[in-house]
């Protein structure tokens, strides 16, 4: 029953009044005044203890619930009993009256249907609520007493299961906010209408709330939801159109129909430098050099539309007078009504300075191109082809390229630019500087890095040194370093350029001129090439020409041993034939071990493996010995008329240094011999020269044939052998072993020389100065020796040499023994161990070095002197490696096999 309604009519009756919920028997509803809320209908009417119905005394409810024809009975719209009323009569006829009869009361049904219908249909939520109090008048809860169905549809819970329920039992999670509101709202006699979130059902409603009476009042709400999401949702979308405007790339301007710029985002205020209350207050012909003119906004005007936009490219003016290009596109909008004009002004200055990046590029990439496809003779002309370039790419007027060389520090002028030298009028300029003599542009070197200064004229700079009188006027200036290796090979320079140089005129430099080095690397490696192949094919020729000669100088003195070696075997020859006929085969095995020696040098030379022995060396003597083995030669003893001066230098300097014995008597003994095989008639002097700068120079002096000025260089490569008609003997490495061995004692050889008039060779070494003068070579050794407590196994497969050894040694009475192959010599170790092995290494059956290994494994502890023919360097260390103690070459020398035994015996 609508509760409007009930009010309605209860307040027709005069008596008092309860209406009793049938479930609870609880009094809903009372006009008794001393009634507090709640009360239970047998416990506040009657003061039983117990349910009426549990007692005798009719009870309308139970009556009620029979369905009594004169029952106060309350129905909800289906027909089901829900409450009843129970009157205390002022007049017992007043009870017994039957208002059915009565023509108000059936216009009250009446109405009361029209109501409950309008009432069940409203769209809107409708409870009716009663307040809760505590012992001290608090509101601690509420309790539903009426509710429609739009409550249900819109909270989800049907009226049964609310209605004469307790809100917080009903609603066990509800905000805290609604108890407090709602107090304060049955506290009220106005209407109250707000809106509010329930979380706990995650919605928004809108709430009128009204007090019907102290203690009761109604609320109508509605769900608002979905336009609260609409709401924000437009909201969101106009703060992010907002966001987007103000935070665009570009600048946006909003025009009425003066061409007065009434609206702006953060873009225009950033592009202009005006604030944004200056600009609202601005023209846009301020700003816009394409709009000073008033005709120029009014076609725009007329131009554009809803549908058609203007699109153009123009210039803005900045608060501080400079330019910058955009890109403009306006339209026509609506804006309460009124046409206004927004416009949008792309900067596109980095757009320009892009598109003018990639022209340079293309630029870079042409010359580049030409770079590549240009053919040149000279390195002169493809550095002037180059600059050209370089002054075209960077936009210059002049330039230069220096050639730089950071040994020396010095700067030499390799191309300038042709078109600055009517404008210089400085007399005989220089081509080569010195880094220290430079300003500026030396600074490119001194920094290793590129240089720009695009104020030369107006800005001294504290770098600059200023330029030479009659210099042509230098106003903007760039310079960059070509690096070659991490090296600084060049200096490019360029100036006068319109605008400022840049660092892209800069790298653009770069990367020219370091393209243009591969270029020129590219070209010098092709000319390298050729120039190989060219001393390849001469290094071919010259091997052959030394095979060639190599076979000369063995048959040569080869012949002679074999022949006067037969002769020797005739029977009548004299003695004194005979010791000719020796002495000529021991001169032709000496050359022919000179030659061979020649050889292994000159391998040691290329290999590097020569290590020097420093020692104290008198040069007198060294000097005197490699003039009696040059004496010795076969073709001396022809040049007789040729005669061999020392100089007092070195006579009476007695100069003693610290070197290398060996090696000082060979270089001496090699340009002595040259001397006397180039001279035909004259002398040979040997001298020296005062120390200095740590140096000392010794030369060797002929009045031979001279040698041809083209040739001093030549003449020390390998297998190079000068020409001339008289001479043929030597293969034509002695020069290249002379400054092999100098190079090696750490000093320099050159000449001086004349044709026809005679040569000098000049060396010199490092002036080590001997603490006290020493004569280590020349003496002759007398020593007797007697070995005949120590044996000695010798392995050899020569049957020959095993004589020549015994012969060698029979003197010495050491106990020799033999074994023909490396089997043998094991057999012979099996039975007792000698106090020296001489072991060869090419044998049969078990060569040398497969027994030096048997040796070591067995642990053997034996000197082992290796006897070979194999005598480079590497073979030595080979040697060495494997185990054996020392190495002697063949053909074996008494001396030296002397001193090799005596080093090793115990």
């Amino acid at each position: 029953m609508n509760s409007f309604l009930t009010q309605y009519f209860l307040s027709h009756i005069h008596d008092t009044y309860y209406i009793i919920d049938v479930e609870t028997f609880t009094i809903v509803e009372t006009n008794d005044a001393a009634y507090v809320s709640p009360a239970l209908c047998y416990t506040f009417i009657h003061n039983f203890e117990k349910p009426c119905f549990e007692c005798n005394i009719a009870c309308p409810i139970i009556e009620a619930q029979k369905n009594i024809h004169d029952s106060r009975r309350i129905c909800d719209a289906n027909g089901k009993l829900t409450h009843v009323i129970l009157f205390l009569k002022r007049d017992e006829s007043e009870l017994k009256k039957d208002y059915t009869h009565d023509a108000s009361w059936h216009t009250l049904i009446e109405t009361n249907k029209k109501y409950r219908t309008l009432f069940n249909n409203y769209f809107s939520a409708f409870l009716l609520i009663e307040v809760i109090y505590d012992s001290k008048g608090k509101a601690v809860d509420y309790i539903f007493l009426e509710a429609n169905p739009a409550f249900e549809r819109l909270i989800g819970i049907t009226a049964e299961n609310s209605v004469g329920k307790q809100f917080l039992k009903t609603f066990p999670n509800i905000e805290s906010y609604w108890i407090t509101t709602f107090e304060q709202i049955a506290l009220q006699t106005k209407t109250t209408v707000f809106e509010n979130f329930a979380e706990h059902l995650g919605k928004y409603f809108e709430i009128y709330a009204y007090q019907l009476k102290h203690g009761q009042f109604a609320v109508i709400f509605n769900d608002i939801t979905q336009r609260k999401r609409a709401v924000r949702a437009l909201a969101e979308s106009e703060n992010r159109l907002r966001a987007i405007i103000e935070h665009a790339p570009g600048a946006i301007y909003l025009l009425n129909n003066k061409a007065k710029i009434i609206k702006v985002n953060k873009r225009a205020v950033v592009e202009t430098g005006y604030s944004y209350d200056e600009l609202v207050h601005m023209f846009v012909s301020d700003i816009d050099v394409g709009f000073a003119q008033q005709d120029n906004f009014s076609k725009l005007w007329l131009q554009v539309t809803d549908e058609r936009v203007f699109f153009a490219e123009s210039v803005h003016k900045r608060k501080d007078g400079s330019l910058y290009p955009v890109e403009l596109r306006a339209g026509a909008i609506n804006i309460h009504g009124e046409r206004h004009i927004i416009a949008f002004a792309h900067n596109i200055s980095e757009h320009l300075a892009t598109l003018k990046k990639l022209e340079t590029h293309n630029e870079l990439l042409e010359s580049l191109q030409r770079i590549s496809h240009y053919t040149f003779s000279t390195n002169k002309k493809f550095f002037d082809f180059l600059l050209k370039e370089a002054i075209a790419l960077s936009q210059s007027k002049i330039g230069y390229i220096f050639m730089y060389n950071e040994q020396t520090k010095i700067f030499t002028l390799s191309a300038w630019s042709k078109e600055v030298m009517p404008n210089c009028a400085i007399p005989n300029p220089q081509i080569q500087y010195k880094l220290d003599d430079t300003g500026l542009w030396g600074e490119t070197v001194r920094q290793r890095k590129p240089i720009i200064e695009n104020n030369y004229c107006a800005k001294k700079s504290p770098l600059s040194k200023g330029t030479p009188d009659k210099h042509v006027v230098l106003k903007t200036y760039a310079t960059v370093p070509v690096f070659v290796d991490n090296k600084i090979v060049a200096v490019i320079g360029v100036a006068n350029k319109s605008q400022n140089y840049t660092e892209t005129e800069v790298t653009q430099l770069q990367v020219l001129t370091d393209r243009a080095w591969k270029i020129l690397e590219k070209q010098e490696l092709f000319a390298s090439l050729v120039i190989a192949k060219e001393k390849a094919e001469e290094s071919n020729a010259l091997k052959t020409k030394f095979l060639s000669n190599i076979s000369h100088e063995i048959r040569t003195p080869m012949n002679a041993i074999l022949g006067f070696s037969d002769m020797l075997d005739i029977e009548n020859i004299t003695a004194e034939e005979r010791t000719h006929y020796v002495s000529i085969v021991k001169q032709s095995g000496q050359q022919l071990m000179k030659v061979i020696n020649d050889i292994i040098e000159i391998s040691k030379i290329q290999t590097q493996t020569i290590v020097p022995e420093k020692q104290v060396c008198t040069i007198f003597s060294i000097v005197k010995n490699a003039i009696e083995i040059v004496q010795q030669q076969q073709y001396l003893k022809l040049k007789t008329h040729i005669s061999i001066e020392i100089s007092d230098s070195i006579k009476q300097a007695d100069i003693s240094i610290i070197s290398d014995q060996v090696y000082l008597q060979k270089i001496f003994t090699n340009l002595i011999s040259n001397a006397i095989k180039y001279t035909k008639d004259g002398w040979v002097k040997i001298g020296a020269y005062e120390p200095r700068n740590g140096f000392i120079t010794f030369y060797v002096q002929d009045t031979g044939i001279g040698i041809p000025q083209e040739k001093h260089e030549e003449i020390f490569g390998f297998f190079n052998q000068l020409q001339n008609k008289t001479i043929v003997e030597g293969i034509g490495i002695g020069l290249s072993i002379i400054k092999g061995l100098v190079n090696v004692l750490g000093g320099s050889v050159w000449l001086d020389s004349e044709v026809n008039v005679g040569t000098t060779f000049y060396f010199s070494l490092p002036y080590i100065q001997a603490p006290q003068h020493t004569n280590s070579m020349g003496t002759v050794n007398t020593q007797v020796y007697n070995w005949s407590a120590y044996t000695i196994y010798i392995a050899e497969n020569d049957e020959i040499l095993c004589e020549y050894l015994d012969i060698l040694l029979h003197d010495t009475g050491v106990h020799l023994k033999y074994a023909a192959n490396g089997k043998q010599l094991i057999t012979l170790l099996e039975t007792a161990i000698p106090d020296i092995i001489l072991l060869d290494i090419n044998m049969p059956e078990m060569n040398g070095k497969e027994v030096i290994q048997w040796i070591r494994k067995q642990k053997i502890s034996v000197p082992v002197i290796a006897q070979t023919a194999y005598s480079l360097p590497e073979d030595i260390s080979s040697l060495l490696d494997i185990g054996c103690t020392d190495h002697i070459a063949k053909p074996i020398q008494k001396a030296e096999l002397f001193e090799k035994i005596m080093k090793y015996l115990p």
